[in-house]
């Protein structure tokens, strides 16, 4: 085990029936720091070890909130590793933010004091006297949406494609394969870095699927299957390709940032 490289290593011991067992070491990184960081290779390491794997869905403490990572990722635009998160099971179902935000400030006699905030999306939950209703997170892909920032940066844009992916990918409602669906999640793909996977994974595949259907028209006693025929068997399987290429395309962002 390489412990300059896995910082959450692993002890080898025996029980009591010498059967093998693991425990984790005590200098494992602990995911808020691993996130604030933006360890992608400790964060994945953490989720997906076989014994004492992170729960995706944690709430995490991280600076001046409590959120899951995937919430937190949102948060900062942090776009790989809200890919991470959600290819290693994360699932905005179990968002937990109730939009307090806690910032610590100094007044004049040099006392530090806890001030909370409310994010500008959770302000519908308070009454006209400034009474908070109720404190509930906002769950799924809605809330998510709800912490992107409504900023210009490059890192935003390519976090709401990130979120579009996921979304297709966790919802798959049908039909997906719609014109305006395919160019948008090429456009998206191309955002992440995954230009190939497109082209293996969509291209291609509608390539050769045509070809197949050529060539089993070549069989039939007229020689040809007509394009309307044609077009209507590829339309079966055309959302199953495109949704093989958006997963495949976040797989592929995931494993990029953890094996930069």
């Amino acid at each position: 085990m390489n412990f300059c490289h896995y910082e959450a290593a692993y002890t080898s011991a025996y029980s009591e029936d010498d059967s093998r067992y693991e425990y984790s070491r005590l200098n494992k990184v602990s995911m808020s720091e691993a996130i604030q960081m933006r360890r992608y290779d400790l964060v994945r390491s953490n989720l997906s070890q076989k014994r004492f794997s992170d729960d995706p869905n944690e709430e995490i403490r991280i600076s001046q909130v409590y959120m899951t990572g995937l919430e937190y990722s949102v948060y900062t635009s942090d776009w790989k590793m809200a890919i991470l998160f959600f290819v290693q099971s994360a699932d905005p179902s179990y968002n937990c933010f109730d939009g307090t935000i806690v910032e610590v400030e100094q007044n004049e006699s040099l006392m530090v004091q806890a001030i909370c905030r409310t994010h500008p999306a959770f302000m519908l939950d308070f009454a006209p006297d400034g009474k908070r209703r109720q404190i509930s997170p906002i769950s799924g892909f809605k809330g998510l949406y709800c912490l992107l920032p409504s900023s210009p940066e490059d890192s935003a844009k390519v976090t709401r494609c990130s979120l579009w992916l996921m979304e297709k990918s966790y919802h798959r409602h049908f039909p997906l394969a719609t014109p305006n669906n395919i160019m948008f999640a090429r456009y998206c793909l191309l955002q992440i870095g995954a230009k190939t996977v497109w082209n293996n994974e969509f291209t291609y595949k509608v390539f050769i699927t045509l070809m197949s259907i050529h060539r089993v028209g070549l069989r039939i006693d007229n020689g040809q299957i007509g394009n309307d025929i044609a077009l209507n068997i590829l339309e079966f399987v055309l959302d199953d390709i495109l949704l093989d290429a958006v997963w495949e395309g976040l797989r592929y962002a995931s494993d990029c940032a953890a094996n930069p």
